[in-house]
């Protein structure tokens, strides 16, 4: 006999275990995140592609840290995994993606993301602190609390962030692209922190109304 066995499954699984921390590691796939005032962690995953693509893909919790993966033996290939979980509030949040986008609604701890190819979207986040780094993609997020530090670079792609209108610490460039801020005053002696870098796209950085 000769092939390959393909894959086409999906996995939810409910973790009651003390979780500080949620980890993401994925090569190839979305990651979607939602806060909710609740005490377990749901996580579901949708796994497609060959196994002669697929590495270790699933979950585990390691030092009271929930960590999510999924690594693909060939990134040209149909190896994908797309995670979507729910956490308790407070929950601190770190992806990183190869070849995938990361969303995250409701969160309210800290939030560290790393994507060589995909768009960041926040939804309504209260994290005190907030970085991302998109090698080529579009940064999308909107805080309803003022955070302490908000840090976002980008290679090619577009950042438009939302926060409390206020003053903050700027920290802004575009070199090959346009800078725009509208409703935030921009304070070298305010104590917030706000610094974006986008190499190639533009900036806007908007106060809510």
């Amino acid at each position: 006999m000769w092939g390959d066995v393909l894959y086409d499954t999906s996995q939810r699984a409910l973790i009651l275990d003390p979780v500080e921390r949620v980890r993401f590691t994925v090569d190839s796939g979305e990651v979607e995140v939602y806060a909710f005032n609740r005490t377990a962690i749901s996580l579901f995953y949708a796994l497609t592609g060959s196994e002669a693509e697929i590495g270790e893909v699933g979950y585990e919790v390691v030092d009271a840290e929930l960590q999510a993966f999924i690594s693909c033996d060939d990134p040209e290939g149909f190896c994908n995994a797309n995670f979507n979980v729910e956490v308790p509030y407070g929950t601190p949040i770190v992806a990183t993606t190869r070849n995938g986008g990361v969303k995250l609604t409701g969160v309210d701890a800290d939030v560290v993301a790393v994507l060589a190819g995909g768009n960041f979207e926040g939804v309504d986040l209260n994290s005190p602190s907030l970085e991302v780094e998109v090698e080529a993609g579009d940064v999308t997020a909107n805080l309803l609390t003022t955070p302490v530090t908000v840090r976002v670079t980008v290679g090619v792609g577009t950042v438009d962030l939302t926060l409390p209108a206020g003053s903050y610490r700027c920290e802004l460039q575009a070199p090959g692209g346009a800078v725009l801020t509208t409703g935030v005053l921009c304070d070298p002696a305010a104590a917030s922190l706000v610094k974006i870098d986008v190499t190639t796209g533009d900036i806007h950085l908007q106060g809510a109304p």
